[in-house]
């Protein structure tokens, strides 16, 4: 709450469109209190945010707002009158440091964790044997991730540590290193996570995909928008043979596929939409990273974000 007092204290526009991702929604009635205290009229847009690139610009201008606060992530995009309120979680410190110990030894650890726990790695980056990396461009945070970007973790180690909860990031952290990971929890608790089984299923479902006809879904987010990948996937699919269609949509559901005759999808928006709700659809969804792998343009399995098809038959 501090860093969102402090953030409205400098902001001009008295119109907000207040962001806020589901976990803090419990929270919306303290922040809109504080808000309207300091003389700001506030609009709460209710629709789910998935992340520091999901900025609802387009309801801000239809409902006036002169600024657009979103809570709870890193600045990500630099857009006009839109401003990042970081929402630090808390944890006990002390009993992370003890774990993080216990877990390091005598190796070398890659130690990251989500923004929300990020003011934590100050208090652990004096251990022996932890490195702490620096993400690409839409990681302003040094040693956080995000489900897309894992880059912090490009550093020679031989464990990973992710401070944090959720499953998601460890998840890309570990698929995207493969090497040994463990999560700790902000109480100090910790379990090694592997996703061998998540994995399986995610390579089954490129398998099992047989169909030709692919619908392309472009995400109309902000920053998710990947419209020059998606048109280069529809040419690139139709020179391999399929028939493809292309699509946009802001948010999606299962019932927006349904008439669509389109053997499976790719969406080109935020890749936790096709690996956490899989079992939510009735056709295959891949990410366009999976959809290059079954296409042998990719060698391997990765999460990612790529924003151009790289050259054939090359590994990107």
């Amino acid at each position: 709450m501090e860093e969102l007092v402090e953030l409205a204290r400098k902001i001009e526009g008295r119109k907000i469109l207040l962001q806020v991702p589901e976990g803090l929604k419990h929270h919306v009635d303290e922040m809109v209190d504080v808000l309207t205290k300091m003389g700001k009229e506030v609009f709460v847009d209710i629709d789910p945010t998935y992340g520091s690139c999901d900025i609802r610009v387009n309801e801000a201008k239809q409902v006036g707002a002169d600024v657009i606060i979103h809570v709870g992530h890193a600045p990500m995009l630099k857009l006009p009158n839109v401003y990042y309120a970081y929402w630090k979680k808390g944890a006990n410190v002390d009993a992370i440091r003890e774990t993080v110990k216990q877990l390091v030894k005598d190796r070398i650890a890659c130690l990251v964790s989500s923004v929300n726990y990020a003011w934590i790695l100050d208090h652990l980056r004096d251990i022996r044997g932890v490195k702490i990396g620096k993400g690409g461009w839409r990681i302003p945070v040094e040693g956080a991730v995000v489900g897309c970007d894992t880059t912090a973790c490009n550093v020679d180690a031989d464990i990973n540590i992710f401070v944090g909860d959720g499953y998601f990031h460890p998840l890309a952290v570990w698929v995207n290193t493969r090497r040994r990971t463990f999560l700790v929890y902000p109480d100090g608790r910790f379990e090694e996570v592997s996703f061998e089984g998540v994995i399986r299923k995610r390579l089954a479902i490129i398998g099992s995909v047989e169909g030709r006809r692919v619908g392309i879904i472009v995400s109309s987010k902000y920053g998710q928008n990947r419209r020059e990948l998606a048109e280069e996937l529809y040419h690139l699919s139709k020179k391999r043979g399929y028939t493809p269609s292309l699509y946009v949509s802001d948010y999606l559901e299962p019932s927006y596929l349904m008439g669509l005759r389109d053997d499976f999808f790719v969406y080109t928006g935020c890749p936790r939409v096709p690996i956490d709700d899989m079992e939510r659809y009735d056709k295959p969804i891949l990410t366009p990273e999976e959809f290059l792998y079954k296409l042998g343009v990719l060698k391997e399995y990765r999460i990612g974000w790529i924003t151009r098809v790289p050259p054939q038959g090359d590994e990107a």
